[in-house]
């Protein structure tokens, strides 16, 4: 009767996270960025983080995650001051992650600033055809840690 249960559950399309580290076959793959929205939570605002058609890809395997998100418009710098200001507009990092399907969790082990390594992080994700929405909880980033934010980040399956 259990596996007649499973088999049920699997042909009405119903993700399964079988155990940690193990997403669900409709969340791995090559995700494009189509926008990254910013939420600041007690201030009733937002912003595009990376402006209009930022540039980007989330790649989710069967227990890693890699990143790298960046605006559309960035240009090769031309001085030290500029380098570092390209730093504040990326967003590039790696972490085995688990899964449910509902959420993932991951704590990077290498990132782009130093702030977010061995720091736990929790997203919550809905898949709707190739799109996906990926939303965090109440956070606080590395360029403006005193205004807390939610952030609302769209992605296309690449296909």
């Amino acid at each position: 009767m259990r596996h007649s249960a499973v088999i049920i559950i699997a042909m009405l399309g119903f993700p399964i996270a079988t155990s940690a580290g193990e997403a669900p076959k409709e969340l791995l793959g090559s995700w494009k960025l189509a926008s990254y929205r910013l939420n600041y939570v007690n201030e009733n605002t937002s912003k595009d983080y990376y402006g209009e058609n930022p540039r980007g890809f989330y790649l989710f395997t069967e227990n890693r995650l890699m990143v790298l998100l960046t605006p559309r418009d960035r240009k090769f710098p031309e001085s030290e001051s500029e380098a570092a200001k390209m730093l504040k507009n990326l967003t590039a990092y790696s972490a085995n992650y688990t899964s449910d399907d509902k959420k993932f969790v991951f704590t990077p082990d290498v990132s782009h600033n130093e702030y977010y390594v061995g720091k736990e992080q929790v997203r919550y994700y809905k898949i709707d055809g190739d799109k996906l929405t990926i939303t965090t909880d109440v956070m606080r980033t590395a360029n403006e840690p005193d205004r807390p934010i939610v952030g609302e980040i769209q992605f296309v399956r690449e296909k």
